[in-house]
């Protein structure tokens, strides 16, 4: 299936390649503070855990409220 502008795929390919960015970064950077975090309390692994769980469930809601948003828009 070709897209309607000869194959290009640029901006509508680029806005969903950010929400990606966006998951991945914010579970990494949340799981490397949980794992600081985890090293001061003693609890390294729980902590990391629940870093990454956090960060993870945060860039889950701004996917759902920004494609909300959007299918909103067109309606």
């Amino acid at each position: 299936m070709k897209p309607e502008n000869g194959g290009h795929l640029g901006p509508e390919a680029a806005k969903y390649l950010g929400h990606g960015m966006t998951f991945a970064v914010s579970a990494a950077l949340f799981g490397w503070i949980g794992n600081k975090i985890g090293i001061r309390m003693g609890a390294e692994a729980l902590m990391t855990t629940a870093g990454v769980f956090l960060g993870s469930g945060g860039a889950f809601y701004r996917l759902y409220a920004t494609l909300n948003a959007s299918h909103s828009e067109k309606d």
